[in-house]
């Protein structure tokens, strides 16, 4: 429930669609600066209608409204990362890392 990628995203409204269909709301956004030189760009989204909803002690965690904080860009990386290992090459790559990781482990 708590995970973006299991949310459907409204791309028009700029709005997460999740549990008992309630929506997350774009709120504002912020960009960083790391000291390496990386900029990063965050979205906050919450919701307003919380109250009287039955996941909100588990969604929402005890707080009066869920609220979640998310790079778009890491989420479009995210994506096309998962979308890769579903092919036939990805799935290879998959076996492949599981086998060094028994070797290694077992070692």
């Amino acid at each position: 429930m708590n995970c973006v990628e299991n949310m459907e995203y409204d791309e028009e409204l700029d709005e997460f669609i999740f549990a008992n269909d309630q929506r997350l709301i774009f709120q504002y956004e912020t960009t960083k600066m790391s000291e390496n030189g990386y900029v990063s760009t965050k979205r906050r989204y919450s919701c307003f209608e919380c109250t009287g909803c039955p996941f909100q002690s588990t969604c929402a965690k005890g707080k009066d409204r869920k609220t979640i904080t998310i790079s778009l860009e890491n989420q479009r990386q995210r994506k096309e990362i998962r979308e890769r290992l579903q092919t036939k090459k990805g799935a290879n790559y998959i076996a492949n890392e599981n086998v060094m990781w028994k070797v290694y482990l077992d070692s």
